[in-house]
């Protein structure tokens, strides 16, 4: 495990943990862990464990919500879940704190977590776009911690492993996280390394 993985637990840790301390007193405190993936995603599955080892002491009630936006279209999963969450708070309550998985589910809470969950605070992890957790966190009740690829330092190390490598090409996927990962990269280029990379 990376320090900057090791740091970005310690502050999802320390902002939950401020958050479950503050509501001790509640009878019962609803979270919902909203992930982008589903539960067999190798980062989705050690998130909820993490997630769920915190939430051992006290009286903590957890749903988790898998999007499954690896495997299905955004728009279509974005409707079922939005029908999901709605059912649920009307059978069981409103939420008390909502945790967000990823890319895709934190724009999810961003466009209708004001209808289905009104105030209710969002802690996010594992986001790769940056202007999105800006966005995010421009609204008082959004706080979380980026996911930030070592990309450059990877282009970087590659043209002084191998300085006759040409060029480099680097390929990304359509995904939300790859494309956003992509856009940082293309950002983050030197006006020398820009002619040596192929982008695809």
């Amino acid at each position: 495990m990376g320090l900057l993985t090791l740091k970005k637990i310690i502050l999802v840790c320390a902002l939950l943990l401020a958050y479950l301390v503050t509501y001790s007193q509640a009878a019962e405190t609803r979270i919902l862990f909203l992930s982008s993936y589903h539960s067999e995603f190798p980062t989705a599955a050690h998130q909820l464990e993490a997630v769920t080892e915190l939430l051992k002491v006290g009286n903590r009630q957890l749903e988790v919500v898998y999007m499954d936006t690896k495997r299905q279209s955004v728009a279509v999963r974005s409707s079922e879940v939005y029908e999901h969450i709605k059912a649920n708070i009307q059978e069981s309550g409103s939420y008390d704190l909502i945790l967000s998985s990823d890319d895709n589910a934190l724009e999810f809470l961003l466009l209708h977590k004001d209808e289905l969950a009104g105030g209710t605070p969002v802690i996010f992890l594992g986001i790769n776009d940056l202007e999105l957790a800006q966005r995010a966190t421009q609204r008082p009740e959004y706080a979380g911690v980026i996911e930030q690829a070592l990309l450059y330092e990877n282009v970087e190390l590659a043209f002084r492993l191998f300085p006759d490598l040409g060029t480099l090409h680097v390929i990304a996927d359509a995904s939300t996280s790859g494309q956003a990962d992509l856009k940082a990269l293309q950002a983050s280029l030197s006006k020398n390394l820009v002619s040596h990379v192929g982008i695809e």
